[in-house]
């Protein structure tokens, strides 16, 4: 998995440099909000667990999957956030998700997911809160490409954003018909 840190997404649009640091804050601390309003919307009037653990017919994860691979993610940049803010330049690990943990955390219900989801998110945003003013520029390497704490923040948000677009696409494939 690659990471987008900088430039316009092709797929869902979200122009990370156009992004302040305050506002992939608050993208960051909305998405437990809008991953619970999609999967919200996602049952009106049918099993609401069994869709979000559709998968496409085209293959790719079910709704449920990309909450988990989000939270993951978050959690994961949490960690390098907090690590780029007190060390010289460090070699972040690759941002790898693991599937294995995707696809236990994918066993359990909906609400379990979310919470995970949040979980991330706040300790992702009480770093992001912590990062004195002078630090956002802060360099690190990731996957070999040279970043920043702003550049980990903003892929925190592009991460979220992105995969509840695909995850709202899932759900209206899956139920056969746009919303």
């Amino acid at each position: 998995m690659t990471l987008l840190l900088a430039g316009r997404c092709p797929v869902c649009g979200l122009d990370l440099d156009g992004m302040a640091p305050p506002d992939a804050v608050v993208a960051v601390r909305s998405l437990p909000r809008r991953w619970r309003g999609a999967f919200a919307r996602a049952g009106d009037d049918e099993d609401t667990e069994a869709l979000l653990r559709r998968r496409p017919p085209g293959g790719g994860p079910s709704a449920l999957e990309s909450a988990c691979r989000v939270a993951e993610v978050l959690a994961l940049l949490e960690g390098h956030v907090r690590r780029t803010t007190v060390s010289e330049q460090p070699d972040l690990s690759p941002a790898d998700v693991d599937p294995g943990r995707v696809a236990s955390c994918a066993e359990r219900g909906p609400e379990a997911v979310l919470d995970q989801l949040a979980a991330a998110a706040e300790a992702l945003g009480a770093a992001l809160d912590r990062v004195p003013p002078g630090a956002w520029l802060r360099p690190a390497t990731l996957d070999g490409r040279l970043t920043d704490v702003r550049g980990l923040a903003r892929a925190a948000a592009h991460e979220g954003t992105h995969h509840l677009r695909e995850a709202e696409r899932t759900l209206q494939e899956v139920r056969g018909r746009p919303d």
